[in-house]
């Protein structure tokens, strides 16, 4: 079990040449893209010179270009049976190249599909909470103009009745006298002495 012992965890997050993955901004880590980048693309130009290297060894080494002209060579003499042979290939590619499209498709689609399906998601929902918004802030505006509205209205009906106060309470008075009298038994006496 070879575990190297790291000293920090910045050790862990770093390249060959010791740059560091992570930056501590105002106490926090966070991701340096440069570093990160700066990577990627090395990593891109190693697997770039490689392939490179393949190839030149396929094609200068192992006889590529000399095969590849022996076989256009033969083409050429016989081109019925290049065409057969280039027919026959197509036919054995065809299914890996239907599977691999459509693989590809499905990929592409599905990733397109969640975004599109997401962003309808999205819209939907953004609409649906803004016209619940929309909707209790009409209500809200409704109902405080319709407090205003009965608040001033009421203002100015018991405001005309503290005016005409005086003649209600002579009225409720009155109509408190004769219902007395009425229970009393001696209604018509305690009307007349409520008149005068």
């Amino acid at each position: 079990m070879n575990q190297r012992n790291y000293e920090s965890d910045a050790d862990i997050a770093s390249d060959q040449n010791g740059r560091s993955f992570w930056t501590n901004d105002s106490g926090g880590l966070s991701i340096n893209p440069e570093a990160l980048l700066d990577v990627a693309v090395e990593a891109f130009n190693k697997l770039w010179l490689q392939v490179r290297r393949i190839i030149n060894f396929a094609m200068y080494d192992l006889g590529g270009y000399e095969a590849f002209d022996a076989i256009v060579l033969w083409c050429v003499r016989n081109p019925h049976k290049a065409i057969c042979a280039l027919a026959a290939l197509f036919v054995f590619i065809l299914p890996f190249l239907i599977i691999v499209g459509f693989g590809i498709a499905a990929m592409v689609l599905t990733f397109a599909g969640i975004l599109v399906l997401e962003g309808t998601l999205l819209t939907i929902a953004t609409i649906m909470f803004f016209a619940c918004l929309g909707g209790l802030a009409v209500v809200v505006v409704l109902l405080t103009a319709s407090a205003v509205a009965a608040y001033f209205g009421a203002s100015q009906l018991f405001g005309g009745m503290e005016r005409n106060q005086d003649t209600l309470l002579k009225f409720m008075e009155k109509q408190r006298r004769i219902a007395s009298a009425a229970r009393g038994g001696n209604g018509a006496h305690n009307v007349a002495s409520s008149h005068t």
